[in-house]
């Protein structure tokens, strides 16, 4: 493994945990952009400050680190308005990812996020939209699974649903999630921490398909599973078997033991030998992808392609589906416009004008990884989920 990324790992057990290790930060560089592309320079600045003798990377260090913390409590006012406003209605909602993981975190701030993600029943939908819009919140745009909205600066994600109806089948679980939901007060409910375990898992089966997945969102499956005291592992072993994820769930939690030296034993639903190959080659991978896989030096067309090819769709063909995607695809992308299949091919056009002209930056980008997609990182991919578990 990488010597810097050994150090982030190292600095982690001492940020969130506060294990007595040691650590050598042999590059401060480097460490700063690893950190920064998995959404943890702000996190580790207090356990390193004194560590770094580079006057402009520790000032980076420390620019993330103030950041994250006004980020912290500027989305923490946004998610009290929003259920205010939503309480007022009583309009019932569930708070998503990084706005529910927090929590677990031994600081608010330590867990970055982009945005705020909050699910309501599927009836509520358009009210709690409309509700949002009144109070100040601008909708950007809209879409079958969520709707985004931006308070200020700040995008907010409404979703209707969890899953997207390709995956609606093997995730039914998720798609009756208000199944699985406690309320907590006024309309605010939380989903139980054994659906909670599966949605996180489906979120980085997902991103890991299409895109990108950093450090970041590994680790909050080790942190979530030490902080959670009462998990029912007969429940949680349905679960998984009923989404398919048994597999990648021991793989994530053998990976998180070894990244922070935590004893998860008592979460294992199946034992399966330690990979330590895989283990590596799954470690370099999310750390170039970063979160989202915006990482410098990652291709999110290799995953896209490996995904594919796992189906036995070659690149060639591919292709053709991204420049031409099938009908459930714009239906979800244009749900107004795709009611009847008859209008496909003017959904096309319509994407198109929408890339050329309104994100020319974004398929030029396209453009650039497609042409570095190499066949050979391709079968890499392909073979890493499949020994993944996905």
């Amino acid at each position: 493994m990488d010597n810097n990324v050994q150090a982030l790992l190292d600095i982690l057990k001492v940020t969130y945990l506060g294990k007595a290790v040691s650590f050598n930060i042999e590059s401060p560089r480097q460490l700063y952009r690893i950190a920064k592309e998995n959404g943890l320079s702000g996190t580790i600045y207090e356990t390193i400050k004194d560590q770094i003798d580079e006057k402009e990377v520790l000032a980076r260090f420390k620019k993330d680190f103030f950041k994250y913390i006004s980020d912290d409590e500027k989305k923490s006012n946004i998610i009290n308005e929003i259920s205010t406003v939503l309480n007022a209605k009583k309009i019932e909602h569930i708070y998503l990812k990084g706005s529910s993981l927090k929590k677990v975190y031994p600081r608010s701030y330590m867990r970055s996020m982009g945005d705020i993600d909050l699910l309501v029943r599927e009836q509520d939908f358009d009210k709690a939209n409309d509700e949002l819009i009144v109070n100040g919140f601008v909708r950007d745009s809209q879409g079958p699974v969520h709707n985004v909205f931006y308070f200020g600066d700040t995008e907010v994600e409404l979703h209707r649903k969890l899953v997207l109806d390709a995956d609606k089948d093997q995730f039914l679980l998720l798609k009756n999630i208000w199944d699985y939901c406690q309320k907590t007060n006024a309309s605010k409910w939380i989903i139980s921490t054994e659906q909670e375990i599966i949605f996180l898992l489906y979120h980085i089966r997902k991103h890991l398909l299409s895109s990108g997945v950093g450090l970041r969102n590994i680790l909050d499956i080790g942190i979530y599973l030490n902080h959670s005291n009462q998990i029912d592992l007969e429940i949680l072993k349905q679960g998984l078997d009923t989404t398919n994820l048994t597999r990648l769930y021991s793989n994530i939690l053998m990976f998180n033991e070894k990244y922070l030296d935590l004893d998860l034993s008592n979460c294992y639903i199946e034992t399966i030998e330690f990979d330590n190959k895989l283990y590596e080659s799954f470690t370099e991978y999310i750390i170039r992808s970063g979160v989202h896989g915006l990482g410098y030096d990652f291709n999110q067309f290799v995953a896209r392609f490996a995904k594919d090819q796992k189906q036995d769709i070659g690149k060639r063909k591919s292709l053709i589906r991204f420049m031409f995607p099938p009908y459930n695809f714009m239906k979800e992308k244009y749900p107004k416009m795709m009611k009847y299949k008859i209008l496909l091919p003017i959904g096309w056009i319509r994407r198109f004008f929408r890339l050329i002209f309104k994100r020319t930056k974004k398929i030029l980008l396209y453009l650039h990884f497609i042409k570095k997609a190499d066949q050979a990182d391709i079968d890499k991919t392909s073979d890493l989920f499949t020994k993944l578990g996905i």
